[in-house]
């Protein structure tokens, strides 16, 4: 029972970490992946190494080809484009929901954090950080749990491509932490319209964003 367990937990160690290292770039779109690699690493057997890769690749993540490789999921400009359809059509729904649900308290956090006027020198990590977590309470608070799913599951695909975002498009940054603002001032006086609206423009411009990262 131990070394199943153990072998559980390798599993959901090696998967954490591909994860992150993919969510957040250190893997590439389109970079391979080495199984040897990651087992010296992670000091885990092949075993749980390849079924954290299989969930992944449920994920869309990964590409697992036969002889081969592994390789990071390439964000096509196609990918972009029905991600943000999507976003655009769910995510203003979930802001009209959560304006009369969300916990305010939370939300006065994320007001401090985007008026801070020191906000421009945190790392772009910790924006890219602090701009999921706020979409995902919004998602939260509207308490659907296949409406969260969803949203999670998108929100990997998204962190990539803010990441690659920003790191061509640097004004972006403060264009976005003026949206959430406006965003946080609608839900905070319960304007369910007002909310839909402030994300829905919000969404607009990042799908802008996004599209400018192809040649």
């Amino acid at each position: 029972m131990k070394a199943v367990k153990k072998e559980k937990n390798l599993k959901e160690k090696a998967y954490d970490i591909i994860k992150h290292k993919i969510v957040h770039c250190e893997l590439e779109p389109g970079s391979p992946i080495s199984e040897q690699e990651l087992i010296a690493e992670i000091g885990a057997s092949r075993t749980p190494i390849r079924e954290a890769l299989n969930k992944l690749e449920d994920e869309h993540l990964i590409r697992i080809y036969p002889k081969r490789g592994i390789f990071v999921t390439e964000i096509s400009l196609k990918d972009i484009v029905d991600i943000y359809t999507l976003r655009e059509v769910v995510e203003p729904f979930a802001a009209r929901v959560a304006a009369s649900l969300i916990d305010v308290r939370r939300l006065e956090k994320y007001r401090q954090i985007w008026s801070d006027p020191h906000y421009d020198t945190y790392e772009p990590d910790e924006h890219i950080t602090i701009d999921r977590q706020f979409h995902r309470l919004i998602a939260e608070s509207t308490g659907n749990k296949y409406l969260i799913q969803l949203l999670f599951r998108l929100y990997d695909q998204v962190n990539r491509i803010r990441i690659l975002s920003l790191r061509k498009i640097k004004e972006r940054q403060e264009e976005t932490r003026n949206e959430h603002l406006q965003i946080i001032h609608c839900l905070i006086e319960g304007d369910a319209e007002g909310s839909e609206q402030a994300m829905k423009a919000h969404l607009e411009r990042a799908k802008e964003t996004a599209l400018k990262i192809f040649p």
